[in-house]
């Protein structure tokens, strides 16, 4: 397995232009621990539009994630306009999964970083010339005791004149207006998913595709797509996760089939039943990365 700050510190005196991996507040976790890092290494970059942006000869790196498993997903779409003209393209840990196209054009200028033991065996066996590598979910590096000391000035009024002057622009990577216009009434989002929730145990189960058949219960509040505010930059990352953490530290168990909630809930020493989501995304990862390393997360076989 690759250590990822040794790896990154290589390219401590480069230009960077990073494209964090949009969705949802997993995603914004994943991009949280992303920033930090960079920042701890002391890494330049840069955020721009991938639409107005030309990558032949800089140093490119895609944010880690779960979307390099369709051969149409904006990941998939990304790495293919990047990855030929780039003097370096580093795919940060992710799960990939039907992309033979993909993996098998890529050439020696790209590193391949998986997050779990089955993406990675896949990539291996097909890739023919990127340089394949093995380390955890971006989200495990990440600093809690840091992330308390910083201070996060987010305010939506200012997110929305640089959401209009970005667009002007067409320079950098906006939030999108939608994020932007759901943050102004934040707080009424909070108090309406704590109405919802009962005392001390959250269900956090699933509601999007990857959803399985586990009953949803009445109670249940998908809180990665409550707070889904954006990655774009490191100050709408940040506040995604402190609104994220302050909701999940009120609960003693929570039970999920959401990755990057059982991975928030294990940095936050938080009691969690972890299921499957509808692929082998969520097992993979906890017997690669969570299994007898965190001892408040149980791995649940069956349904709830």
């Amino acid at each position: 397995m690759t250590d990822i700050e040794l790896y990154l510190s290589q390219f401590k005196n480069d230009e960077i232009f990073y494209f964090p991996n949009p969705g949802n507040a997993g995603d914004s976790l994943i991009a949280a621990a992303t920033y930090q890092l960079f920042d701890k290494i002391g890494l330049t970059y840069h955020t721009p539009n991938i639409n107005y942006f030309n990558p032949s000869g800089k140093i490119i790196m895609y944010g880690g994630g779960g979307n390099l498993t369709t051969p149409n997903s904006f990941s998939t779409k990304t790495v293919k306009k990047c990855h030929s003209s780039a003097k370096k393209l580093v795919i940060l840990p992710q799960t990939i999964r039907r992309n033979d196209d993909l993996i098998t054009e890529l050439n020696s200028n790209v590193d391949i970083f998986c997050r779990e033991l089955i993406s990675y065996e896949y990539v291996k066996k097909i890739s023919t010339n990127a340089n394949v590598y093995l380390a955890n979910d971006m989200a495990f590096s990440f600093d809690l005791a840091e992330f308390n000391k910083t201070n996060i000035d987010y305010d939506p009024t200012k997110q929305l004149l640089k959401y209009i002057t970005q667009k002007i622009l067409r320079k950098k990577n906006a939030q999108s207006l939608n994020a932007i216009v759901r943050s102004f009434r934040v707080n009424n989002t909070i108090d309406e998913a704590i109405s919802k929730s009962v005392p001390t145990q959250l269900n956090c189960l699933r509601i999007d595709g990857e959803k399985t058949n586990i009953t949803l219960p009445n109670d249940n509040i998908d809180l990665s797509e409550l707070f889904s505010y954006g990655v774009e930059d490191k100050l709408t990352s940040y506040m995604t996760i402190k609104t994220l953490f302050n909701f999940i530290e009120r609960f003693d168990l929570v039970r999920t089939n959401r990755l990057h909630i059982a991975i928030s809930c294990a940095l936050l020493n938080k009691q969690v039943e972890f299921y499957s989501n509808n692929y082998y995304k969520n097992k993979a990862v906890y017997d690669f990365s969570i299994r007898g390393k965190y001892k408040n997360v149980y791995w649940c076989e069956d349904n709830a």
